[in-house]
């Protein structure tokens, strides 16, 4: 007998609805929202309550802008159980704007959504279950905007692939995911938010609270199998600095296999891009469950310049340019408990690197190669080693300050200090919520290995002194152990002082420890003593003529305080005219340089020094006055015997002087082979000092450099025509013309000349004969006596270069500064006053 409350069974053979439309309206959203369906089609076929009992349903329509919507499928309601695939072509997210627009900041411009996938909803006594399988949907011509029309993102294509869901076991698996040429824009706001966070207009439900008796439910479990964007842009815009930095990324290509969520699971990641017009590569594994990644690092050219703003309001210089590049392997740990590990091994290279100060506007440091060999770093705490560094092709402005502290000390911009009242805030609040204890500073640890330096040009102010020093080293190499904040590390370094004089510095440095200790000893050689003229006149009443300067200097600083040691050789230190000057010494100046010089015409004196950095009133003193005024105290109150300079002859007379053509200062051959006799007969005589000086006729030279501007100009116009056919030398100086294309090349100089040209009786400019172009230049030619006299100098120069080409020792050699020639003088270069003239002694 069959039970009264068995279900009433029904069977529908078909039911069809076809070419149908349904005007659709939601007036739930601010905005009302409508559609209408067209070419709607029901079809269902055998829909029965019985058993096991499954119907066909196939389902089709359009929307009114072509979306194209279509299932086809099973129903079975005994047990329920519903299968089938669903397709959406064409649908446009925009469209929804009523249903987001109270929840979303956010404009959909464009963009189309297809979408395929087969599901299986099912009603068991445990409950439901529904699944997805092959699903494959693709974001096509997708536009974001904010709705004041800053762009988000355009996408072109974004993909997924073979994809599965399953509820009921909260797991996604995505078969692959793929994009191409998308393009992105990131805003970090002044008060550090993203642009993204404007645009979710409410604000998550808070969750609800956590029953103490029941365990945290498991979460979904997400893994991707493949993962492929190919050649995306992301310009990144921080406003937190100031002005605002600009961050670009592009040709960005991410590759990814085997990514989950799952425990202990790591997918494999190669991600690379162009950073700044650089190249950056990532490629390794990384894990979401704990989070760890372990990347191989590669980065190339990737211009510094952008980061300027991020250092704006930090430091006192300008970036104006740099490039970086490394090579090596980074390591990201959260498993354990505490702060996540970090770590970086590799090498790390900064290249053509330049600041510039914000109060001078003047180069600060630049170089051409920073390069950090086997550096590691390791964050919690912070553990810093570099095996290595090289630093060539360096420039450094170094200025020792009236304070003591070197300029490169003062890099950071001071913060301003706390008020009172702030303070006493943070006192509070740090007592009503202390903060966890910070790691000891024992555990925190940098060395350094071998440093080495080459080519490098430091330009040095001493303010410590008074008056003050300028000196310029160039050729600056050398290198410096190991160092480490317990212990100094060696010093070594050679360079040239102005490019001529050596420069030997050697000792002991430690700038890691708490306070800077140094215990270095300098030697200096061939110094040129006419720079100092200036001090001499005001403090002695004499102008510097002549001599060297060679000097030993042995400072100790430790524990802040300073003591110095310094050691002066003059070598043949005369003086010129007297210079009358209210700050002059009233000692017997001449005789006591007289008295001191030995037979050799040389003065060697100590001049110590010390104080401490602490004491504000602490000077060193003005080195250059003190060390005049004790030589010549020193002369007056224990002379020496007296050393009188002996002078003697050349080989000839015809030795005593080289003759130049008027308005240059090159060599002829005539000059070349006096100077191979003279410089046999110095190589002969060890005993000789050369003195050098340079003449200039203020006629004849004055109209020579016009000839010789002339020539530059003539020479300048075929150098253009050599460089455009990619053949052109160095300088103008190696430009050769042929007498053939002079008068060319000529009459292309004469024509860029500014000067007003004769002109034919309708306005055009006449074409001169080569003598009166020339003529009409050379009237124009603008030569100033400067130029004269410096002209003077160069043929010293010169001569001097050329002799210290052949061996003959720099000691021996010296320039003698031009001054007005006596009547004999005049009557010896009548012949010829464009000349340098000789004397030995």
């Amino acid at each position: 007998a069959k039970s009264n409350d068995s279900p009433f069974r029904f069977q529908i053979e078909q039911l069809l609805l076809d070419s149908g439309k349904l005007d659709y309206v939601d007036e739930t959203t601010g905005k009302p929202y409508q559609t209408r369906l067209d070419n709607l089609r029901i079809d269902i076929k055998g829909l029965s309550n019985e058993p096991d009992s499954k119907a066909g349903i196939e389902i089709t329509f359009e929307t009114e802008s072509k979306e194209r919507i279509a299932h086809s499928g099973t129903l079975q309601l005994t047990p329920l159980l519903a299968e089938g695939k669903l397709d959406l072509e064409g649908l446009r997210p925009g469209a929804f704007r009523p249903f987001y627009q109270d929840a979303l900041a956010l404009e959909i411009r464009e963009g189309f959504l297809d979408l395929s996938t087969r599901y299986m909803f099912q009603q068991t006594e445990k409950g439901s279950d529904l699944k997805f399988s092959e699903l494959a949907a693709a974001l096509r011509n997708l536009r974001l905007e904010e709705p004041d029309k800053k762009p988000l993102w355009r996408i072109p294509l974004l993909a997924l692939k073979d994809t599965s869901v399953d509820i009921s076991k909260k797991t996604i698996v995505i078969g692959s995911l793929e994009g191409r040429e998308a393009s992105g824009f990131i805003q970090r706001n002044a008060d550090g938010t993203l642009n993204y966070a404007r645009l979710v207009k409410t604000q998550p439900a808070a969750p609800p609270a956590k029953d103490i008796g029941k365990k945290d439910e498991p979460g979904w479990k997400i893994e991707a199998k493949q993962i492929a964007l190919n050649r995306f842009k992301v310009d990144f815009e921080d406003n937190v600095a100031s002005p605002p930095a600009k961050i670009s990324l592009s040709d960005i290509s991410l590759r990814g296999e085997r990514f989950s969520n799952a425990r202990n699971q790591r997918g494999k990641a190669t991600f690379q891009a162009k950073l700044n017009n650089g190249e950056l590569r990532l490629s390794g594994t990384a894990g979401a469950d704990p989070v760890v990644a372990q990347f191989q690092v590669e980065g190339r050219d990737i211009d510094l310049a952008p980061l300027q703003p991020y250092l704006e309001n930090q430091v006192n210089f300008i970036l104006t340019s740099g490039r970086l590049g490394t090579k090596g392997n980074f390591v990201f740990d959260a498993s354990a408990r505490g702060p996540a590990k970090v770590t970086y091994n590799g090498e790390l290279a900064v290249s053509d690197f330049s600041t510039v100060e914000k109060s001078a506007s003047q180069d600060l440091l630049k170089w051409k190669l920073l390069a950090l060999g086997g550096a590691q770093l390791a964050l919690n705490p912070l553990q810093l080693r570099i095996n290595d560094i090289n630093l060539a092709g360096f420039y450094s402005r170094l200025v020792l300050g009236a304070d003591g502290k070197i300029n490169l000390q003062n890099l950071a911009v001071e913060k301003a200090e706390k008020s009172e009242a702030t303070v006493a805030a943070q006192k509070t609040s740090q007592e009503a919520s202390p903060s966890p204890p910070a790691a000891p500073a024992s555990e925190e640890r940098i060395s350094i290995g071998k440093i080495s330096l080459r080519e490098g040009n430091i330009d040095f102010s001493d303010f410590f002194v008074k008056p003050n020093y300028s000196a310029n080293l160039t050729g600056v190499q050398g290198t410096i152990s190991e160092l480490k904040p317990e212990a100094p590390g060696d010093l070594a370094l050679e360079a040239k002082l102005d490019n001529a004089a050596p420069v030997d510095i050697r000792g002991k440095i430690n700038p890691l420890g708490k306070d800077l200790f140094m215990d270095i000893k300098a030697k200096a050689s061939e110094i040129e003593l006419s720079r100092f003229s200036p001090y001499s006149g005001k403090y002695v009443g004499y102008g510097i003529e002549k001599g060297q300067l060679t000097f030993d200097v042995a400072y100790k600083l430790e524990n802040r305080k300073l003591e110095a040691q310094t050691q002066f050789i003059l070598n043949q230190l005369t003086f010129g005219e007297k210079i009358e000057s209210p700050t002059a010494t009233s000692l017997p100046v001449t005789l006591a340089v007289a008295l001191l010089k030995d037979r050799n015409g040389v003065i060697d004196v100590g001049l110590p020094i010390s104080g401490t950095l602490d004491d504000p009133q602490f000077s060193v003193g003005g080195i250059i006055l003190r060390l005049i005024i004790n030589i010549i105290t020193k002369a007056v109150t224990a002379p020496f015997a007296l050393l009188g300079a002996a002078f003697g002859g050349g080989s000839g007379a015809e030795l005593s002087y080289i003759e130049f053509d008027f308005g240059r200062a090159a060599l002829s051959q005539t000059a070349e082979a006096k100077i191979k006799t003279l410089t046999a007969a110095m190589i002969n005589r060890p005993g000789l000092k050369l003195e050098i000086t340079g003449r200039a006729d203020p006629v004849s030279d004055l109209e020579g450099l016009k000839r010789v501007s002339i020539e530059n100009k003539v020479r300048a116009q075929k150098l253009k025509e050599l460089a455009r056919q990619g053949t052109a030398p160095k300088s103008v100086d190696e430009v050769q013309v042929a007498k053939e294309e002079y008068e060319r090349f000529l009459r292309v100089a004469y024509d860029a000349e500014s000067f007003p040209k004769p002109r034919n009786l309708i306005g055009l400019a006449q074409t001169l004969p080569v003598q009166e172009m020339e003529n009409l230049m050379f009237k124009h030619a603008n030569v100033s006596d400067d130029e004269v006299r410096a002209l003077a100098d160069r043929r010293a120069q010169t001569v001097r270069d050329r002799l210290l080409g052949a061996k003959i020792p720099g000691d021996r050699l010296f320039i003698v500064a031009a001054k007005p020639l006596t009547k004999e003088e005049q009557e010896k270069v009548k012949a010829r006053p464009s000349r340098v003239d000789f004397s030995l002694r």
